[in-house]
């Protein structure tokens, strides 16, 4: 890395791993050996020069030698990594930046997913049969395949035709298109939900589709639309998680490799869980109360037109 134009390094070591050697089952005569071989390099002092040569070289290595030296505590002895004090702070420092990477990706996605889901479901809802057929085609393939795929065919397939995109635009765009076929199904849902009278009254008043649409249909499709969509977007926060297979630096994928690194799967795993709790309970109590709030309106504006 020293020697390196282009990489840096992250910061200072939080954790220590070492490497081992694997040998089969009561090779006792080939552990000999191999530990002979590395006993001499570090006792004649091959090894310190090796390592000085290529930037390897610092109080660890020497720490690890002297523990190989005769009298020193068994080297042999199995290395517990949960004995090992673990850095609490730099690890929730990572687990936030990998949070705000998730928030990112599921404000990002959830956008792309409503925006496209209302065309989709007025073209499955009122388009031509071309366009039914077309807007339909999209619903089931997104629908009928693992959102995994989508997003390893979008990050690894596209580069082959000229099209690379970093991987958290990549999870952003995939998990949009995703769950635009979903929101699309609500949406349509919620508008065949709306009684044909009302169109029929809105015409009467003068109305043209369009404006019958957005001042008459639109405003209680959403009501109706509310619950599911909340729901959705709770499950997108969750679904972020398949951005770890793209290295995707969200927060899966930084309790994967902290709790790999460190033994911590428990404590770690509790301190993400309340990660997501916080980032999708305030959105379904804000949901909740939009809905309680829409509610009102609607019968305070049913009262006023029985009064009128």
């Amino acid at each position: 890395i020293s020697k390196s134009a282009t990489l840096k390094r992250a910061g200072e070591p939080f954790f220590r791993g070492t490497y081992n050697i694997g040998l089969r089952k009561g090779d006792d005569a080939l552990k000999t050996q191999i530990d002979a071989a590395i006993d001499k390099i570090i006792n004649d002092g091959t090894l310190e020069p090796i390592l000085r040569k290529w930037g390897l070289w610092n109080d660890a290595q020497l720490e690890l030698q002297n523990r190989a030296k005769p009298g020193a505590q068994d080297t042999d002895v199995a290395y517990d990594i949960t004995s090992t004090s673990f850095n609490w702070r730099e690890a929730i420092w990572r687990l936030t930046r990998a949070a705000f990477v998730t928030v990112l990706i599921a404000f990002g996605s959830m956008a792309i997913a409503l925006t496209l889901g209302m065309p989709l479901a007025i073209g499955q809802w009122k388009g031509p049969r071309a366009v039914q057929w077309l807007c339909t085609i999209y619903v089931e393939f997104f629908r009928g395949t693992p959102v995994l795929v989508q997003l390893l065919f979008l990050y690894f397939g596209l580069p082959t035709i000229g099209l690379a995109m970093p991987g958290w635009l990549t999870a952003l765009i995939g998990l949009g298109l995703n769950y635009a076929a979903y929101e699309s199904q609500v949406y349509r849902a919620a508008l065949e939900a709306i009684p044909r009278g009302q169109w029929e009254a809105s015409y009467l008043l003068g109305m043209s589709p369009l404006l019958a649409f957005r001042r008459i249909i639109l405003p209680q499709a959403f009501r109706i639309a509310l619950p599911p969509m909340t729901n959705d977007f709770v499950s997108l926060f969750k679904d972020t998680s398949t951005a770890y297979a793209i290295s995707v630096w969200e927060l899966a994928t930084a309790y994967r490799e902290l709790a790999n690194a460190s033994g911590q799967f428990l404590m770690l795993g509790v301190a993400v869980s309340l990660y997501y709790l916080a980032m999708s309970l305030p959105m379904a109590h804000l949901a909740r109360r939009l809905e309680r709030k829409l509610q009102r309106r609607e019968a305070i504006e049913a009262v006023e037109a029985e009064i009128n």
